[in-house]
């Protein structure tokens, strides 16, 4: 009974939350700064803020589901998406690892989805390295251990250890009052995962055997007004201030559809660049 009401409760509110307008203007680029460090210490965390994470993370698709529905189609495996792991050296700040932890935990999957093993062994240790950076290495360790090699060649077994890492991290940052953290994380894992899927899918017309995945874009519509309604809980700070425009700028064409039909090909090469130009820029 009381899942029961708090599921209602996250459903209405996602509602309510989702019909709020939002006045971030566009912009071009999305710029993190060096000098940012933000939640390098905890901070008390606003419940409302709180609400909207836990609504994020209730509602959003397991990114490991939605590759894992990639490699099992024709679509091929392109290295090319897979953000350079020499790129970690270049995140000084939190705010950077936050964001580079996400993609790379999207990139980790992505190769292990598609049995790339020493892509995805070069990809988990770029990721324990950040997970080290935000102080997380011993939660890291503690989850995947030796598990991880020893079972490089068992795709179903990896995923599993990659999704437990990715939990234990955001448990991490949450309880310990680095939720700003944590939301980055989220951003980014979401933008790599959609990164991926749009530069695949753009490939291929919409058709019987890609309809699952055209359809799974417009899902994000409602995912993508979710992320934004708790990015904007960060509105004043200037480490949030480009993402969240940037963001708010992309949403302009998730908003224009109305039903799953909408997203044509056409649409999905719009959407891709402007994704394109967020996600490049935040890896750096």
């Amino acid at each position: 009974m009381k899942k029961a009401i708090l599921t209602s409760k996250l459903l209405i509110a996602g509602i309510l939350l989702t019909s709020c307008n939002n006045q971030q203007k566009p912009n071009e680029h999305v710029e993190v700064t060096e000098t940012s460090n933000i939640d390098s210490v905890s901070t008390p965390i606003n419940e409302m803020t709180e609400f909207k994470y836990s609504l994020v993370i209730a509602n959003i698709p397991s990114v490991f589901e939605i590759l894992d529905m990639i490699s099992n189609t024709t679509f091929k495996y392109d290295q090319s998406l897979i953000n350079p792991t020499e790129n970690e050296s270049k995140y000084s700040s939190t705010s950077q690892k936050a964001l580079g932890f996400g993609v790379y935990s999207v990139d980790l999957a992505y190769s292990a989805n598609n049995k790339q093993n020493q892509q995805t062994i070069k990809l988990f240790a770029t990721s324990r390295k950040l997970s080290q950076q935000l102080n997380n290495v011993e939660n890291f360790d503690k989850v995947a251990g030796a598990r991880f090699e020893k079972n490089i060649q068992n795709k179903d077994s990896v995923n599993l250890i990659i999704n437990e890492v990715y939990d234990a991290t955001d448990k991490y940052l949450r309880s310990n009052e680095r939720l700003e953290a944590a939301s980055l994380m989220l951003t980014g894992s979401w933008i790599e995962s959609q990164y991926i899927i749009l530069n695949t899918l753009k490939k291929h017309d919409r058709n019987k055997d890609t309809e699952l995945l055209y359809n799974k874009v417009f899902e994000q519509k409602l995912h993508l007004a979710n992320i934004l309604n708790l990015l904007n809980e960060y509105k004043d700070k200037e480490e949030f201030v480009a993402i969240i425009s940037a963001l708010t700028e992309l949403n302009q064409n998730f908003e224009a559809f109305k039903v799953s039909t909408d997203v044509t090909k056409t649409k999905v090469e719009e959407i891709s660049t402007k994704m394109n130009a967020i996600r490049n820029t935040i890896i750096g």
